[in-house]
């Protein structure tokens, strides 16, 4: 919390900001892991949904994920890095808010992927003003993870998930915490409602 208070003040309070309509962020958080990075980014550049940005944010500055980055030659991926700081990529998904542009958001983390129609069906569930967040099953290793309405600890997962990037920021984005997924998801529900829908978007690997 104490790492997150200044930027989450900032960004809630002297940020000018940008919610350019329909737009996904999506965010990955990543260390020391270029190789399966280069599939997750893979994984978002193969969407049927095209309004999309890809922010990366490293812990700590790594010049392999920036080549790689480059090699894509895709102006909507951009990467930032912080200091060393491993806090299991919570403090950088809250970095991620400085430069996101999206209306929604999605977090992807740097050894999962989304599958082709991922944006496309999540982006058609917020089809009313109402709707604050969506959830949709995953795969989740050898096994599945399809939360319904009051889903408790554990039967969700940050990929099950697409939100309204106002509301990541209502709550404060996530806690430096060892279950800040679920009190991320947990916090936006108690303020929000969602849609439950029933395809498969994903592979949490």
């Amino acid at each position: 919390m104490l790492q997150n208070y200044p930027l989450m003040a900032y960004i809630r309070y002297a940020r000018p900001k940008i919610y350019s309509p329909g737009k996904v962020t999506v965010v990955t958080a990543t260390y020391n892991r270029p190789q399966v990075l280069r599939e997750a980014i893979e994984s978002v550049r193969s969407q049927t949904y095209e309004h999309w940005e890809h922010i990366i944010v490293s812990d700590g500055r790594d010049p392999r994920v920036e080549s790689l980055v480059e090699s894509f030659g895709d102006a909507r991926i951009r990467v930032f890095h912080t200091s060393r700081l491993p806090t299991m990529g919570n403090y950088q998904r809250n970095v991620a808010l400085l430069y996101a542009t999206g209306e929604l958001m999605l977090f992807l983390d740097d050894d999962n992927i989304i599958y082709p129609h991922c944006l496309q069906t999540m982006v058609q569930g917020f089809g009313s003003p109402s709707v604050g967040y969506v959830v949709c099953p995953i795969r989740y290793g050898d096994t599945v993870k399809r939360p319904g309405p009051g889903f408790r600890y554990r039967e969700i997962d940050l990929l099950n998930y697409m939100v309204r990037r106002t509301l990541v920021e209502t709550v404060w984005g996530q806690r430096v915490h060892a279950n800040a997924d679920y009190l991320l998801i947990r916090d936006i529900a108690r303020v929000s409602d969602g849609v439950y829908m029933d395809e498969f978007i994903g592979h949490h690997r």
